[in-house]
């Protein structure tokens, strides 16, 4: 039911888990603090050695590993960025934000995935937004409304 999950897979006797480890719970704890409201993001941690069969369904084979979700789906990148608290609230900031532009701010060159809409509490608009969000790694989205 979540939006956006992001998951630490991790093994306690691995040095770079161990480092890993409280900067992950630092992280926890501000997305609780900036976003428990709208309970749309979850921070979550897999110890593979205690649930080694959720890290072989992941094809967890190296600690830490930091995968993540948009609405139930695994994203077929893993997070490859800096390990601190700030590049992983970045990450997650960046993640939540809406991928669609408005149709008077495409680039050309770009080609984009336009949807027509009468306002944004349209059913249709929901559906388009919720795939927008699961393809914005590969496609560009745009956006117009009219009655």
């Amino acid at each position: 039911s979540n939006e956006f999950v992001l998951i630490n897979f991790y093994a306690n006797w691995c040095r770079f888990s161990q480092i890993l480890n409280p900067i992950y719970d630092q992280l926890a704890d501000k997305v609780n603090e900036l976003y428990s409201k709208n309970n749309s993001i979850l921070i979550g941690k897999v110890d593979c050695d205690q649930q080694s069969s959720i890290g072989e369904k992941y094809h967890i084979d190296k600690y830490p590993t930091i995968k993540y979700f948009r609405h139930g789906i695994l994203i077929k990148k893993e997070y490859r960025g800096s390990r601190t608290l700030e590049s992983l609230l970045n990450f997650i900031q960046k993640q939540i934000q809406s991928p669609i532009v408005n149709l008077n701010q495409i680039e050309n060159k770009y080609s984009y995935i336009v949807g027509h809409f009468n306002n944004t509490n349209s059913k249709s608009y929901q559906i388009f937004s919720k795939i927008a969000k699961l393809l914005q790694d590969d496609c560009h989205f745009a956006q117009s409304f009219s009655e």
